[in-house]
């Protein structure tokens, strides 16, 4: 852990991806422990990002605590990231929501209360008829909530194979329901954090109490081990920031190895890939972040 702790500065990964205003948009946990959120101009054509920036979030940090895993979304023609706020690493986190501009300035920023564990995260949000609801849970109860955290929705969730599934991107309205992906682990018999990330994709209803429609029977995303770069721990990560429907079917970023940002086109949500043949995201501030 201490040696991969010494090289976490020159790590992006983590990413979320957006259109907004003409231009796409790439957002990124950069470091380990602490981490910050980065954002940057994103080329879809050469997968490069450019002027990175760091969001300015108004938050005093600490040694071990940071920002981390962002997730873009648009709500009333306006740019918000949903993140993370970690401290004292993986003991105690709380929920995000900030409205941001394109140059990474905070317009305004809230930190939610813990509802019921001292590690709260993975909070998506999404518009349902001009207000912005919350996708708290999907597993074992599909959970949905106000921003004054009241219950707007709880039904039974879904199980899966692959463990207990946790919300991963912002809701889609596509075709009439609501398209989602998920993400879990299984352990592994290796060594500190040694467990193994699988991707799935969900949908439900486009009305309350936003029912279940189709969950996943097998993952859509998962990683290779022979990826593993180098000093980096047994746990095989694969997280997704986004996913966003468009002419030739969806686009979707997660982070890898906690190292790469990379983003996939895909044709359909029902064929499986591995994490490994997506494009990773060259940064162009800065060669060290370019790990191979």
């Amino acid at each position: 852990m201490k040696k991969f702790n010494e090289r976490n500065n020159k790590r992006r990964g983590n990413c979320s991806i957006i259109f907004w205003q003409g231009k796409w948009l790439i957002a990124a946990r950069e470091g380990f422990v602490p981490g910050r959120i980065i954002l940057a101009d994103l080329d879809m054509n050469t997968m490069s990002a450019s002027t990175i920036r760091s969001l300015k979030i108004p938050i005093e940090l600490g040694a071990s605590s940071g920002v981390v895993d962002p997730r873009l979304f648009i709500f009333q023609d306006k740019l918000f990231c949903s993140y993370t706020y970690e401290i004292d690493w993986h003991t105690e986190t709380f929920q995000c929501l900030a409205e941001i501009n394109r140059d990474g300035v905070v317009l305004s920023n809230r930190i939610f209360p813990r509802l019921h564990h001292p590690y709260e995260k993975n909070w998506q949000f999404f518009e349902h008829q001009g207000e912005l609801l919350i996708e708290y849970s999907v597993s074992p109860e599909h959970v949905v909530l106000d921003l004054d955290l009241n219950v707007r929705a709880r039904l039974s969730g879904f199980s899966w194979q692959y463990g207990d599934a946790r919300c991963s991107v912002p809701p889609v309205l596509h075709d009439g329901c609501y398209i989602a992906l998920c993400h879990s682990y299984l352990p592994l018999e290796c060594q500190w954090d040694d467990r193994r990330y699988s991707v799935g994709f969900y949908t439900f209803e486009a009305r309350a109490p936003f029912k279940i429609i189709n969950y996943p029977t097998s993952f859509l995303l998962s990683p290779r081990a022979t990826d593993k770069p180098v000093n980096y721990p047994s746990c095989q990560s694969v997280f997704p920031g986004a996913l966003i429907p468009d002419q030739n079917g969806w686009v979707m970023s997660y982070g890898y190895f906690d190292t790469w940002s990379c983003v996939v086109r895909l044709d359909n949500l029902t064929t499986s890939i591995d994490a490994g043949d997506g494009k990773k995201i060259r940064w162009l501030d800065d060669e060290e972040f370019n790990i191979k």
